[in-house]
């Protein structure tokens, strides 16, 4: 039983150390300011303050990595998501964005803080200030709403 143990232990500890070393990594991307959500569509500063709280850490260049990020598995649990939410939506590559891919994100942004689904509840349970007041929701989805949006594809006039 004591053998076990000590292989678990030994296994253990070879996955921290080669986790430093070949482990996922946690980045912070340098962007161009001039792409940032903030220099293309310029949300009022409390709805710029919300993002930063309740989004940011996943969905823009400025994540703010905890000790536990640093620490397999939950690292890669933790950048796995991170990566993800910058896939999915990044306020960092805002203005790098196709008008009608902006258009959907304002409205998928205010669907989901209002659904509840954004911020993740784990991610809530763990950043208290990412929860989102009721006139947070408001304020987001004022902003969104508010942006200039994409008119639907029209089909073609069919020809006579």
């Amino acid at each position: 039983m004591r053998t076990a143990i000590r292989l678990v232990l030994i296994a253990l500890l070879v996955v921290l150390v080669a986790d430093r070393f070949v482990g996922p990594a946690r980045t912070n991307p340098v962007s161009d300011p001039a792409q940032r959500l903030e220099a293309v569509s310029a949300p009022p500063e409390a709805v710029q303050a919300t993002l930063r709280r309740a989004c940011y850490d996943c969905h823009s260049h400025d994540t703010r990595w905890p000790g536990y990020a640093k620490v397999p598995p939950v690292s890669w649990f933790v950048i796995s998501h991170v990566n993800d939410g910058r896939q999915e939506l990044n306020f960092s590559t805002w203005g790098a964005y196709a008008l009608d891919r902006r258009s959907r994100k304002l409205t998928e942004i205010c669907e989901m803080v209002e659904a509840g689904t954004m911020p993740l509840r784990p991610y809530v349970l763990m950043h208290d200030e990412a929860r989102l007041a009721p006139g947070d929701v408001q304020a987001i989805c004022a902003w969104t709403r508010s942006q200039p949006v994409m008119p639907a594809a029209t089909a073609p006039a069919p020809h006579e």
